[in-house]
């Protein structure tokens, strides 16, 4: 099934720090088009039906946690004043580089600002036309966000000094690199957003430490699919290991009112499978358990939930196994950038399935499918993801659906 022109898809990309934190999201608005972008009018009205459904049906604490929300707005969004029915606590509002700043619209962000609302300046041109466009409100702005696909990295510096009536934080957007994001850092840009924080290098190079040396033991260990009692011994060589697993039961209550007795009976009540998804999601996780401020945990967890839903809920003809082999498809999709490997060498490293290897390394099979609908997802390539759905037999508002529960299981799973 192909889309309905009536849906709407949300996305949401992360806005991360210095030290590679998530601060905030910025949502992104749509219509199903066939391009990548809408008109004046669609743009308004998408943004409309993606708050409504944000605020009334979805929820703003289950799509962004304790996160800030960015959320893009154009003049007849302003004029219309449609940020009254915002939370400033939780929405930035960023204006739009298309935006025509007339009396009237001044009036409004002022207003906004009077508000308590953060205002931020989107897709911004150390250009003297664009500076020109945009003077009347840079003073207003707490955050401008520079476009480094149309500014220079090299000369940022200057151009930020000689901008002298903004006091706010910059933000650097598009960020595709590891030089990008290191030239900016080294400039005191303070905020980063784009496709490479998706897939973050930073953790290039890095040194697994004890737990995670462990962790990977472990996983290989169930590949092989042994007895429990092996499985035991093994975690009787890593305590702090063990102390987590225990964490985890009873967070996730699989205890089921059963009292526990032994190691071994609580290998036997998660089961090997949810026992190596646990440890796979351990992996991303920084003193273990999983940390949702990691943006490789954030986007692997989010793909792996994402599958096993339109799998379980949506696709019709698969059982338990391919539910794991799916979810397990989401998360080792980011194992290359955490243990710092070409992805051909993690495959190898795990001895996964050859379905998982086949998905992950040719993006083939309905599993592959799944998982490049996920990153298309993410980067909002519309004309792919209406390709994908219908290669699927998809609806749009399902991935949407899927998308949504995925995100409310990452937050909850560390609540």
């Amino acid at each position: 099934m192909v889309p309905g022109k009536n849906d709407v898809c949300i996305a949401r990309q992360p806005i991360l720090n210095s030290k590679n934190e998530i601060q905030a999201y910025e949502l992104l608005f749509r219509d199903n088009s066939q391009s990548n972008s809408a008109d004046f009018k669609d743009h308004l009205l998408a943004t409309n039906r993606v708050l409504i459904n944000t605020l009334n049906n979805i929820g703003t604490q289950k799509i962004l946690g304790d996160k800030l929300g960015f959320i893009n707005v154009d003049s007849v969004f302003l004029l219309k004043q449609n940020f009254e029915t915002l939370d400033p606590q939780v929405f930035v509002l960023e204006i739009l580089e298309n935006t025509t700043i007339t009396p009237p619209v001044k009036a409004s962000i002022e207003k906004a600002k009077s508000d308590g609302f953060t205002i931020a300046l989107d897709d911004f041109i150390f250009s003297d036309e664009h500076i020109e466009a945009f003077k009347e409100i840079i003073p207003l702005a707490d955050i401008i966000k520079i476009d480094l696909a149309v500014n220079e990295v090299s000369t940022l510096q200057g151009k930020i000094r000689s901008l002298k009536n903004f006091n706010g934080i910059y933000l650097a957007e598009k960020v595709e690199t590891k030089a990008d994001y290191q030239a900016c850092h080294s400039i005191g840009i303070q905020l980063f957003q784009g496709y490479y924080f998706a897939k973050p290098n930073i953790v290039e190079g890095k040194k697994l430490d004890p737990n995670e040396l462990a962790v990977i033991s472990l996983v290989k260990v169930l590949q092989s699919q042994p007895e429990t009692e092996i499985i035991d011994n093994e975690f009787k060589r890593y305590p702090d290991l063990t102390i987590n697993l225990l964490r985890f039961m009873n967070s996730a209550a699989l205890t089921r009112g059963n009292q526990i007795n032994s190691i071994r009976q609580v290998i036997t009540l998660i089961g090997q499978k949810k026992l190596l998804q646990w440890l796979l999601l351990m992996l991303y996780g920084s003193t273990g358990g999983g940390n949702p401020s990691n943006p490789l945990y954030t986007i692997a967890s989010q793909r792996a939930k994402t599958i096993e839903v339109l799998l379980s809920k949506h696709l019709k003809g698969h059982d338990q196994s391919d539910l794991g082999m799916g979810f397990l498809v989401g998360i080792v999709s980011q194992m290359d950038a955490l243990l710092s490997l070409p992805m051909q060498d993690v495959l190898a490293e795990f001895n996964f399935d050859h379905e998982i290897n086949n998905a992950i390394q040719n993006r083939e099979g309905k599993l592959g499918k799944l998982l490049q609908l996920c990153i298309c997802s993410e980067q909002y390539k519309i004309p792919e993801i209406r390709r994908l759905c219908e290669e699927l037999g998809l609806e749009l508002s399902q991935v949407t659906d899927a998308n949504m529960t995925a995100y409310q299981w990452v937050e909850a799973f560390m609540d």
